[in-house]
């Protein structure tokens, strides 16, 4: 097991050097920065229920976030759907590394979600409506538009569809950020 001294200055150095995999034992893929620090209080026997104390922890935990090299699976904008009480619900990734959170998800229903660990038991890629070559219509400044879909979750954006409307050049296309009727609906022909 490893020893961590346990005055402040080193416990900061520590977590810092946690928050940039340095010390990878206390690290796994997807495990938020919450998690990392749990497990590093667990291990200092350091783990109690002090308001201060958990302020404080918060407090670092957002500062050692912004600084994490950590690579997260969605980005701000991308559309996802997180484990819920209720089930699962979709939303949109409002940011990264909240609050020590690995993201934080505004829901399509109401409300946020934060969730603790980056990995698809409590977040990922929602199973999308249209399949690539479905007939869609998807709704731009000028009205209604009909076209293909063409792709799932464009390079360009991480939106869930790339579209390919019939009046556009071939090679251009459309992008709808988000699986609902308000953006993108099957075509009746």
């Amino acid at each position: 097991p490893l020893e961590y001294p346990l005055d402040k200055d080193s416990v900061l150095t520590s977590l810092s050097a946690i928050s940039r995999g340095l010390i990878p034992t206390l690290y796994s893929k997807g495990m938020s920065m919450c998690e990392m620090m749990r497990h590093y209080l667990i291990l200092s026997h350091r783990l109690d229920n002090d308001n201060d104390c958990t302020r404080e922890l918060g407090n670092l935990l957002d500062m050692l976030s912004r600084q994490s090299t950590i690579e997260l699976r969605f980005h701000v904008g991308d559309w996802v759907e997180c484990n819920m009480e209720e089930g699962w619900m979709k939303g949109v990734v409002t940011k990264q590394w909240a609050r020590g959170y690995s993201y934080e998800v505004i829901l399509v229903e109401s409300g946020t979600a934060a969730s603790p660990f980056d990995t698809d038991e409590y977040v990922r890629r929602p199973e999308l409506r249209f399949s690539v070559g479905d007939r869609v219509e998807c709704c731009m400044e000028e009205g209604w538009m009909p076209g293909t879909v063409r792709k799932h979750w464009s390079e360009v954006n991480g939106n869930p569809y790339e579209v390919a409307l019939d009046s556009y050049k071939k090679w251009e296309f459309c992008t709808a950020p988000c699986d609902m009727d308000d953006y993108i609906r099957a075509l009746n022909e």
